[in-house]
């Protein structure tokens, strides 16, 4: 069971999976994705992303920190990271907007994110590509850019963002890129724009689309290994259990599955900005901060015991 995006697939099925022996990769969003023993994700989803967001806003020394995101189920835990990391650092928090998708207002909700931090302070927000364009546009209707810095997870790394904004966000908008610039020039990455040239050509290049293209490398890589008499549900089963120290040009480090409790492989990525309509990264390969309850002090070490992902010296 490879490549699914459901939002819904993680909590509802982990437990039947685990029953089965199933191990799953997926591009996961609920936090389940990433807290249970038989689902990996090629991604690290919003809660993680959004860390990263916000480390970048703190490297660029905000005052006060302001997160806004889906109200959907999830939604509060995706963001809440944001809290926990002012509060680590000593950054006034300032508020949790959870907003009602599809986005009706996003003037209101521009203005209330950018009153709540005042000058000086950061806003990141995490939601969905076309709903996250949407208060971003407005900001920039308003003349709001430059009173706050502003960041955004995963899902603003996409064709259709960049493009869609004016020049006057260049260098304003720190996006957390779980997977590489989409116009990178490595081979693998190279070969997703190539398929989706090919087979989807109406679809911007993105992340989510890097993520299916992983998963899908990952699983063929694997199953074209296999002698003929494991390709059954027990041995390609078995095989996802063993991936480990999988190379890509696509992610900061290499991919595992491995055996641990909880799977959390994709644990660096990068901050990417606007320029003139294309991203450029703004910042390498970076730790995803551990903080308590998010699991990834446990993992590292289990990463580093079971040998399954190379070492920091593996960073692209």
């Amino acid at each position: 069971l490879v490549g699914s995006m459901s939002l819904i697939d993680c909590p509802v099925n982990h437990r039947y999976y685990e029953q089965m022996g199933f191990n799953v990769i997926v591009a996961g969003v609920p936090f389940d994705c990433f807290s249970t023993s038989n689902i990996s994700g090629v991604n690290m989803g919003p809660y993680y992303s959004t860390l990263g967001a916000t480390e970048y806003l703190i490297r660029q020394g905000v005052k006060t920190l302001v997160a806004a995101g889906a109200n959907v189920p999830g939604g509060d835990h995706d963001i809440s990271g944001v809290q926990s990391l002012a509060k680590l650092n000593n950054i006034p928090y300032k508020g949790t907007n959870l907003e009602t998708v599809p986005i009706q207002d996003a003037s209101g909700i521009a203005r209330t994110l950018v009153q709540q931090a005042g000058g000086g302070g950061g806003v990141v927000i995490s939601f969905t590509t076309a709903e996250g364009l949407k208060i971003l546009e407005a900001a920039e209707q308003l003349g709001l850019i430059d009173t706050v810095k502003w960041a955004w997870d995963t899902p603003g790394n996409d064709a259709s963002v960049v493009q869609a904004l004016g020049t006057a966000w260049n260098g304003k908008l720190g996006v957390n890129a779980e997977l590489n610039l989409v116009d990178s020039t490595g081979p693998d990455n190279l070969l997703y724009q190539k398929l989706t040239k090919l087979y989807a050509p109406t679809i911007p290049l993105g992340s989510f689309g890097q993520m299916g293209f992983v998963a899908a490398e990952i699983i063929t890589r694997t199953m074209l290994k296999l002698p003929s008499d494991q390709l059954t549900m027990k041995g390609i089963n078995a095989a996802i259990r063993q991936i480990k120290d999988f190379k890509t040009d696509i992610l900061c480090k290499p991919w595992y599955f491995g055996d641990l409790q909880q799977h959390v492989p994709n644990n660096y990525d990068r901050t990417v900005v606007p320029e003139n309509h294309v991203f450029v990264q703004k910042e390498g390969c970076f730790e995803i901060a551990a903080l308590a309850g998010n699991n990834l002090d446990a993992m590292r070490f289990a990463e580093k015991a079971q040998g399954l992902n190379g070492s920091a010296g593996g960073l692209r």
